[in-house]
């Protein structure tokens, strides 16, 4: 490339409305072309999304997989342009309406470019409803230009673990998302509002910049926007297995070729009683597939049963009881696969791929799901994420009974989901031209013995849902949304321990009335010192990285009000100088007011950037100006001693479960040690029954500090290095390995405190103790 370059910059031919695309030519001051570029595309990397990887991780081969949510950040709204017509669908039009009637409605609104469809709540298969909506577009000819569409669903999906769902508003995810694969030249939003609040107006919707909608589903909660990704996840080995040596197994769909393949291993590992429910009737590739099987231990039961009819399940499992008096576990492995286009779909074919999933799975839990049961399995399928194109009714049935599967959890057996990828050996895709087809997007086939070991695994463990896949190259995972960020990972479990919910700690009367003054003081101050400079209406001078900390000191100030602020600066300092002397070496307020003068004093300059703020905190080093805040204070004290209580009470719990137990403990930030010095008096009678206490900071002029004061005290004391806002594991942390988590003051200081949390997670033990002692409120001292 030679030294002077000019940039020629234009749309690509492969630019569209979902994905801006642009050309480059980079050329010499002659004009001669060096480097071409064709089909650029970019998208802004969020602050959220900077890497926390846990393990090193590989993304190509055999994938377990399990599905997350991560918080983005909102750059938009999901709103028409200025220049947009937008026709907006209500939720409760539309159910009766078959294509026809849409169409008739949709030309009554004339031409439009951003449609809004608000899908109803409560309403049976819902998606067929969008299926005719969808369709009316494309005979109106939308299909064949830019167009946008933004679809609001409600409780579709649980981004939390207590949510519930709504599978059928689930189901429309399943649609819209192979729509916009479909439709390249559409900018398709989805978004799933929670159950309960008012309907949002267009212009409140949500939503990332334009040229990153791309269809995928976002969900709003608590005001903030989450994306569904999938996160390496690693399932322990089974000690125990889910399933019982002779025991009874009904399959739906068994007679398919994943539905065989798990009955063989059930039958050669368990010598298992298989019956399979099918709707058709029994025929001779059944029978030999019965008999081949039977080779190996029990013959399966063939029973011919229509799930979509829940009088012939009914009749199914009467015989199945009758016969063997028990069933230990279910299985629902029906699919029918009829893929074909949005618009060349019929409805009845549509519905024949949905209902296969959806009444059959809610046919199946009503009958079966009500018995004493080892476990209930739904084999469901990638495309619950993938959504690919051509695949809109098998999308949505899975993404239904995913969300009915997610809405069981608090039965009182496992229900159990597994998103399969791609069967190239066994099942209805099993042919040379779509393993070719699998090939050119990096997927490869998933084979029975390594399904059967993940199988094992899921029935056996904690994790409720996996997806299994295995590609050929790292961007055909990505290309499915699995994140790079984030592994899921079941740590070693800790006994349970039940704490006493009070301690009988009071705090100091007079605390809460000498930091009262204090803190009235120390606003008038500062409102005095931002006048002075100029910064109570303004942010001259001021260094960039300080402007959130002026916005917030704003709106901790008394008042606003310039003229008083101005006035206070000849009046408030004199008095804080006597002040100050006069408490200077006072038990309660003498740290305080010692630090907040060193920090007024060097603030102005601080705040030009002139100065580093851990030089006014640390003063040549040392530490006893922050030293006091921490420790021998009476208020700091006693939440110390409270900590220390917690701590005390549980390693006795754990004792008297356990005498030869020895427990692992670590400190994040533990600074200048003002909570550890007290933990370690408090551990000293329990000193062989601790094996480790990790004491960390970011700085090692504390660790230093902590090896100089504290080890003759604590002959457990390890001191390392930890930055908590970076994954623990990467910085030589075992994950899963302590016992008790301990983080005094310090958490809050952290840049992204969801991530930071997660990572502190990541050093505990299943069932661990996390001790917390923070800030809950925002003030001019703290």
């Amino acid at each position: 490339v030679p030294d002077e370059v000019w940039a020629v910059v234009r749309p690509s031919t492969q630019d569209s409305v979902a994905v801006r695309k642009f050309d480059i030519d980079l050329a010499d001051g002659e004009g001669r072309v060096a480097v071409r570029l064709r089909g650029f595309s970019s998208r802004t990397m969020d602050h959220a999304e900077a890497p926390t990887a846990t393990l090193p991780r590989q993304l190509s081969g055999e994938l377990t997989l399990t599905p997350v949510w991560e918080r983005i950040a909102e750059k938009g709204k999901a709103a028409a342009l200025p220049t947009q017509r937008v026709v907006e669908i209500g939720p409760e039009a539309g159910a009766a309406w078959n294509r026809e009637a849409w169409i008739e409605q949709l030309k009554g609104a004339g031409p439009f470019d951003h449609l809004v469809w608000r899908v109803p709540v409560g309403e049976p298969q819902v998606t067929i409803t969008g299926l005719r909506l969808i369709q009316a577009l494309l005979a109106l000819d939308y299909g064949t230009r830019p167009f946008s569409l933004t679809v609001v669903t409600r409780q579709a999906l649980a981004v939390w673990p207590d949510e519930a769902t709504d599978p059928e508003q689930a189901s429309v995810h399943g649609l819209i998302g192979s729509l916009a694969k479909e439709y390249e030249n559409w900018r398709v939003n989805l978004l799933d509002l929670p159950a309960q609040g008012a309907l949002p107006q267009l212009d409140e919707v949500p939503g990332e910049s334009q040229d990153e909608v791309r269809g995928e589903t976002r969900a709003w909660r608590d005001g903030h926007l989450y994306r569904q990704r999938l996160a390496p996840c690693t399932l322990p080995e089974a000690t125990t297995s889910a399933y019982r040596e002779g025991g009874v197994y009904v399959i739906l769909g068994g007679a398919g070729g994943i539905g065989a393949a798990f009955s063989e291993y059930l039958i050669r590992q368990y010598r298992a009683q298989v019956i399979w429910l099918g709707r058709r009737a029994p025929d001779e590739t059944i029978a030999q597939q019965c008999a081949r099987l039977g080779t190996l231990g029990p013959t399966p039961l063939y029973l011919q049963a229509d799930a979509t009819d829940r009088d012939a399940l009914e009749l199914g499992y009467l015989t199945i009881r009758e016969r063997y008096g028990v069933i230990h576990g279910v299985v629902h492995a029906a699919i029918v696969l009829a893929d074909r286009s949005l618009a060349q779909m019929e409805e009845a074919t549509f519905e024949a791929a949905l209902s296969a999933k959806t009444t059959t799975t809610v046919n199946l839990e009503a009958v079966f799901g009500q018995a004493p049961l080892d476990f209930l399995l739904f084999f469901s399928s990638i495309q619950s994420f993938m959504q690919a194109p051509g695949q809109g009714n098998y999308a949505a049935g899975c993404c239904f009974a995913d969300a009915f599967a997610q809405g069981l959890q608090g039965r009182p057996y496992p229900v159990k989901v597994v998103n399969w990828g791609y069967w190239g050996s066994v099942g209805v895709v099993a042919s040379a031209p779509y393993r070719k087809r699998m090939a050119q997007v990096g997927l490869d086939s998933i084979e029975p013995p390594e399904a059967m070991a993940v199988l094992e695994r899921l029935l056996a463990g904690p994790v409720d849902r996996v997806a299994l896949i295995k590609t050929m190259r790292a961007d055909a995972a990505q290309a499915l949304g699995v994140t790079t960020r984030e592994t899921v990972m079941v740590m070693p479990t800790a006994p349970a321990i039940v704490l006493p919910e009070a301690l009988a700690m009071a705090l100091p009367e007079t605390a809460s009335a000498v930091f009262h003054s204090l803190e009235q003081r120390l606003g008038k101050l500062l409102r005095a010192l931002l006048a002075k400079q100029g910064w109570m209406d303004g942010e001259v001078g001021l260094a960039e990285r300080y402007t959130r900390w002026h916005e917030v000191a704003l709106q901790l100030l008394p008042s606003r009000d310039l003229a008083d602020a101005l006035a206070d600066w000849d009046t408030q300092w004199p008095q804080w100088e006597t002040y100050r002397e006069q408490v200077s070496d006072d038990a309660v307020l003498g740290a305080q007011v010692r630090l907040a003068d060193a920090v007024l004093r060097a603030l102005p300059a601080v705040l030009r950037g002139e100065r580093v703020a851990t030089e006014v905190l640390f003063p040549n080093g040392q530490l006893e100006l922050v030293e006091g805040i921490y420790r021998d204070h009476p208020v700091a004290d006693y939440f110390n001693a409270v900590l220390g209580e917690r701590l005390v009470a549980y390693v006795e719990a754990r004792l008297a479960q356990d005498p030869q137990a020895r427990l692992r403990i670590v400190e994040i930030g533990a600074g200048t040690g003002g909570t550890s010095v007290g933990l370690f008096a408090r551990l000293a009678p329990y000193a062989s029954h601790i094996d480790e206490y990790a004491y960390t900071d970011v700085s090692a002029a504390f660790l230093l500090h902590a090896q100089t004061h504290y080890a003759q005290q604590a002959p457990y004391l390890k001191t390392q290095r930890l930055d908590i806002e970076r994954s623990p594991v990467t910085q030589g942390f075992e994950a899963g390995r302590y016992d008790v988590v301990v983080a005094a003051n310090v958490l809050h200081a952290t840049s992204d405190i969801r991530r930071t949390v997660r990572h502190a997670k990541t050093l505990l033990k299943g069932q661990g103790l996390l001790l917390l002692n923070e800030l809950v409120g925002t003030s001019v001292l703290a």
